[in-house]
């Protein structure tokens, strides 16, 4: 194994420790799965796993947007949540391009991701 690839694995490890971490803090159950395996529940919440999520960080929202997009891919959120999600994180300056983008806008992840690092003069 290639070091490049054992230290993402190690992060990916570390990544889901956390997650699992903060599952246990919430009081939720952890996800009981075989060797890796992991599929998303049967009903999907959007105000538990708000919860998964730190606070947005209008110094570095390109950081920001990465740790929002591997949470939510190690857990599997699904594509169609992730602007529901993150716009309970928003602050500030991001709210604002939040609110003036259209509804249909706002409800696609890759649009509205590309509006805030404009916003924040960061080149997509």
């Amino acid at each position: 194994m290639k070091q490049w690839e054992y230290d993402k694995r190690r992060e990916q490890t570390q990544q889901q420790l956390v997650l699992e971490m903060k599952l246990i803090e919430l009081g939720l159950p952890p996800v009981a799965t075989p060797a890796g395996d992991r599929r998303p529940t049967s009903t999907f919440r959007i105000d538990t796993v708000v919860n998964l999520i730190t606070k947005f960080n209008e110094h570095d929202v390109k950081s920001f947007l990465l740790s929002f997009e591997k949470i939510a891919q190690l857990n599997q959120f699904p594509q169609d949540t992730y602007t529901a999600i993150l716009q309970a994180h928003l602050t500030w300056k991001a709210l604002k391009v939040f609110t003036e983008l259209s509804v249909k806008d706002c409800q696609d992840y890759p649009k509205l991701k590309e509006a805030l690092l404009t916003a924040y003069a960061i080149v997509p």
